[in-house]
């Protein structure tokens, strides 16, 4: 009996050996398979974005960046209307960040010769999903493990990116969809992946705008990202980096909201000292081109919504459609 205990044993230490060889081979060739974009990993998004002119052509104004471009009515359509004389490419993915953005970037800048590349920034998480933080005390263990492999394995955060866009085709009323939906504030009604967010990192908000503890090394990180795509852009093609501040930088009523939801602030930011050292870094940034341009979108959103203009969702941090509207106007009279 013991000996038959232990070739069982031993049957199934192999086999169990032989499914993690297998199954960590097929990851890490899935993961260069990715990074190297083998195929095109973002043809639905490309195909769902733009007409097939569009996509055919050549020297189009293209414009990397995440779920504030990757909308069929973002500013990007809008600049489309007012503009038909130019050719606008979206090639934004929702959920990305500037690694994605990167390797997309890479791949498909050989396709065209663009007359312009406009990327577009968010202050609110690109430095948040470049490198999460672990936070075993408040998130749970998958969501912890997931977010220290998906750092390092852009493929897994690629499958759950598809896997979310199958369960959302199965199930239309998804809560991550409602918040857009509805029209009056209500802390229940507020988007939970913020809430999550802001689970994990309560000073998320203040510390990646400020450059913060460890967002300072981060945003080197970032900034050695953005110069790989910088060069990757032909010499004599103009850049604009368009930089989205997030909602609590523009108006004292959604850092309060911000707070309701879990967000922390020192006092100097309640005061309205709130620092803008995310895009002084950029523009400090040594990025050995000539033809960048910075478009810091906050103090025309500020001076928007000082009027009485709300440029966000009241239960979202993502731009509504006026903020989509004045984004494509600032862009339009810029390029």
């Amino acid at each position: 009996m013991k000996m038959l205990l232990k070739k069982w044993l031993k049957r199934v230490r192999r086999v169990t050996t032989f499914l993690f060889i297998s199954s960590l081979s097929s990851l890490l060739l899935f993961e260069a398979a990715y990074r190297y974009q083998v195929i095109d990993f973002y043809i639905p998004e490309l195909t769902s974005l733009n007409a097939p002119s569009t996509r055919n052509t050549q020297k189009p104004i293209i414009i990397s960046g995440d779920s504030f471009s990757a909308n069929k009515n973002s500013y990007v359509s809008i600049l489309r209307e007012n503009y038909p004389h130019k050719t606008w490419l979206n090639m934004a993915v929702p959920g990305t960040g500037i690694t994605e953005a990167n390797i997309i970037l890479q791949k498909r800048i050989k396709s065209y010769n663009p007359q312009a590349w406009i990327y577009q920034i968010y202050i609110g998480n690109d430095l948040f999903d470049l490198h999460h933080p672990t936070n075993w005390e408040t998130l749970s263990i998958p969501r912890n493990v997931y977010w220290m492999l998906s750092d390092r394995l852009k493929s897994i955060a690629f499958l759950n990116y598809r896997l979310g866009q199958l369960r959302s085709q199965v199930y239309t009323d998804l809560e991550e969809n409602a918040p857009q939906l509805q029209q009056t504030y209500a802390k229940k009604a507020y988007s939970n992946r913020s809430k999550m967010m802001f689970n994990a990192e309560p000073s998320l908000i203040e510390n990646s705008t400020c450059l913060n503890k460890r967002y300072a090394v981060i945003m080197q990180d970032w900034l050695e990202k953005l110069s790989q795509m910088t060069k990757a852009i032909p010499e004599s093609t103009p850049i604009y980096l368009v930089i989205i501040p997030h909602c609590a930088q523009v108006s004292p009523i959604y850092t309060q909201r911000m707070q309701e939801i879990g967000a922390s602030f020192s006092q100097e930011w309640l005061a309205g000292n709130s620092c803008d050292a995310f895009v002084q870094a950029i523009e400090a940034y040594p990025l050995e081109r000539q033809n960048v341009k910075i478009l810091n979108c906050l103090p025309y959103f500020k001076e928007a919504e000082e009027k009485g203009q709300q440029l966000y969702y009241s239960n979202d941090p993502h731009l509504n459609q006026e903020g989509q509207r004045l984004l494509a106007d600032i862009l339009g009279n810029t390029i």
